[in-house]
């Protein structure tokens, strides 16, 4: 089984069970955390995926470092990784989770690319047109990107709508090497 496959799984696994128990909002807040360690500390994902720490060390350093710092079951859900030697997987699960999470919270991730920042009426029109075409709450994520040159993209599941400039005058030079032929 692939990797990411196995990380889709212990995190589906993650979210059904917190949900049966009543606890899918302290969890997501868990994962938040532990998506926000891995971000900020190199050295924790390179302890995680270290094959030279054994099964034992690692389940005493995460008891040392995270016990009090979440739930039971996200803490439980922890030491089991570790217990299975899958604690590598854990930055992979935390993506998957949040993917899971947004999900089933109705949440679309949109990145939009553009050489300019927008106003914040700009940046709330696209959102509420991005909400209505596709019936769902939108978390916009915004990257200045100068290759864009005017325009913008807007990229959200594995849809492009390319607005852009660059992309116009694309188009306009296969027109004109259609016509030419």
């Amino acid at each position: 089984m692939s990797e990411s496959r196995a990380a889709y799984r212990y995190a589906l696994a993650l979210a059904e069970l917190a949900e049966e128990v009543g606890q899918f909002p302290k969890v997501t807040d868990d994962v938040e955390y532990l998506t926000s360690l891995i971000g900020q500390s190199r050295d924790f994902v390179l302890f995680l995926r270290s094959p030279v720490v054994n099964k034992g060390t690692k389940k005493q350093l995460i008891t040392a470092m995270l016990e009090g710092k979440m739930s039971e079951l996200t803490f439980k859900f922890l030491k089991l990784l570790a217990a299975k030697g899958r604690e590598s997987l854990l930055p992979e699960i935390t993506k998957a989770f949040s993917k899971i999470r947004d999900r089933r919270m109705g949440v679309l991730n949109a990145t939009v690319r553009s050489a300019v920042s927008f106003t914040p009426e700009q940046r709330q029109q696209l959102v509420d047109q991005l909400r209505r075409a596709t019936k769902k709450e939108i978390r916009l994520h915004d990257v200045r990107d100068a290759t864009v040159i005017g325009g913008m993209m807007v990229q959200f599941e594995d849809t492009v709508w390319d607005g852009s400039i660059r992309c116009q005058l694309e188009h306009l030079r296969r027109q004109f090497v259609k016509s030419t032929k």
